[in-house]
């Protein structure tokens, strides 16, 4: 178990990863998961809403721009569900860290019962993976996310959103901020996750306090760092400066009062 947890390289640390959302308890929990048939009714009609006749035909919202997919429900889809057809489940987790955090949160939380069957008939495995599918085909249509096609689609204020604000401060010994490495490095803000839940990780032991140093994301940064990130050349990236203003013109020199030409 000890060369388990000890293996970066296996794990994936310091290699560069391929790969704000509603609340975990929102985004999976029987409780914040809405009736199909409550949906299916829809709005009432108002007093200024015409009854439809016989001729008329209803016409579906169309889907939001950049949705891949606008089902009809024959496949047993409801109209706003996505396909997941040919989504990389990896851009969904480098463009939304939220959705990945949030698969850790609802699988590990309180409202997930491992003795039940619910996870596997709603989500399907229990991987991050799995549940960016999962929120893709039912979340993405209402936020009008799109995958993206690369590495642009990383914004690390998404990141920073995520990290504790009483962190904030902590820098490396030589003075890195460690929320801007978790910022600046998805794939070390994702290995903390898969390291620290994974299944190489005896939390009855204190093997992770010993080697990382602590059970947050900040900690394991700083590890990353040291062990990991100096050796191969890190520098926090930097935001480019806007240009300096020319300087501002000089005062007229005093000349007593009269006009000079």
């Amino acid at each position: 178990m000890g060369d388990q947890i000890e293996d970066g390289e296996e794990s994936g640390i310091g290699v560069r990863g391929a790969g704000a959302v509603s609340a975990a308890s929102e985004i999976l929990g029987g409780e914040a998961e809405v009736a199909a048939g409550d949906i299916e009714a829809g709005p009432a009609a108002g007093p200024d809403t015409p009854a439809p006749t016989d001729t008329e035909t209803p016409v579906e919202s169309p889907p939001p721009t950049g949705s891949s997919v606008w089902t009809d429900g024959g496949d047993g889809q409801l109209p706003w569900e996505l396909s997941t057809e040919g989504i990389d489940p990896a851009r969904i987790l480098m463009d939304r860290p939220d959705v990945f955090q949030g698969f850790f949160d609802a699988y590990y939380g309180p409202n997930n019962d491992h003795r039940s069957h619910a996870w596997a008939d709603r989500v399907g495995e229990a991987t991050p993976e799995a549940y960016a599918l999962y929120w893709y085909k039912t979340y993405a249509f209402w936020e009008d996310y799109r995958v993206s096609s690369d590495e642009a689609g990383h914004d690390p204020a998404r990141i920073t959103a995520l990290l504790d604000p009483a962190g904030a401060e902590r820098t490396t010994a030589d003075g890195v901020p460690l929320n801007q490495i978790l910022a600046d490095r998805p794939d070390v803000f994702q290995a903390f996750y898969r390291e620290y839940f994974g299944p190489g990780v005896d939390h009855h032991s204190s093997a992770w306090d010993n080697r990382v140093g602590g059970g947050t994301p900040q900690d394991y940064a700083n590890y990353w760092y040291e062990a990991y990130g100096k050796a191969q050349g890190y520098a926090p990236e930097v935001a480019a400066s806007a240009p300096a203003e020319p300087p501002a013109a000089a005062a007229p020199a005093d000349d007593g009062g009269y006009f000079v030409t």
